[in-house]
């Protein structure tokens, strides 16, 4: 016996999703024991055994409630918008600006238009 038969002592569950228009009617026990003797019989099939498995069927209700935002949502926004606003500004500069300022070429690192460049590049070599 493997050590997920041990844990579900010898269930395998299996989730259904579905739409919340459909919920109502799937979770009847007609329904699930229909699903799960034509799941039986497609194991027994399959394996050419009489053994009979159990497959037990979990229908939960489906979640009414949006996901909740809070501040660690809006840091990860922050910072990656600042990071999309620091790559669009270094391109800009790295295609307009020919100053040598520290700060200039600090944020021409971010540069979207110079990395991409960089990254998509094929080296010459001794053959060509």
């Amino acid at each position: 016996m493997t050590v997920l038969n041990k844990l579900t002592r010898g269930y395998q569950n299996i989730g259904l999703c579905s739409p919340r228009e459909c919920y109502e009617e799937l979770k009847t026990n007609q329904y699930a024991k229909m699903v799960e003797d034509q799941l039986n019989g497609a194991y027994n099939n399959a394996t050419n055994t009489t053994f009979n498995p159990f497959v037990n069927l979990m229908f939960y209700s489906p979640q009414e409630t949006k996901p909740q935002m809070d501040w660690s949502n809006y840091v990860v926004i922050a910072l990656i918008g600042f990071l999309v606003l620091l790559g669009v500004l270094g391109s800009i500069f790295s295609l307009t600006s020919t100053s040598e300022a520290k700060v200039v070429k600090i944020v021409k690192c971010f540069s979207l238009y110079d990395n991409l460049k960089k990254i998509v590049a094929i080296p010459k070599t001794h053959d060509n």
